[in-house]
């Protein structure tokens, strides 16, 4: 009988099942991003990022400090 976690998700028992799934994972979300990011080349080509593009470091910067504020009066 396979040890079930307390989380509901079976345990890997052997460091091959772990890998493989972390690498199919990792796989599909390159795969989904190529293919997401070909379409939008193709449609909408690289013009829309000269007209629409944000500071993308500005929203990162805010985040981190509002996580540290947060964790600050936790």
């Amino acid at each position: 009988m396979e040890a079930i976690c307390a989380s509901g998700f079976a345990s890997f028992s052997t460091p091959t099942v772990l890998t493989g799934s972390v690498t199919v994972h990792t796989f599909g979300y390159l795969l989904v991003t190529g293919v997401l990011a070909l379409l939008v080349y193709e449609k909408l080509g690289v013009g829309i990022l000269r007209r629409s593009w944000f500071n993308v470091d500005f929203f990162w910067m805010l985040a981190l400090m509002a996580t540290g504020v947060f964790i600050l009066f936790l």
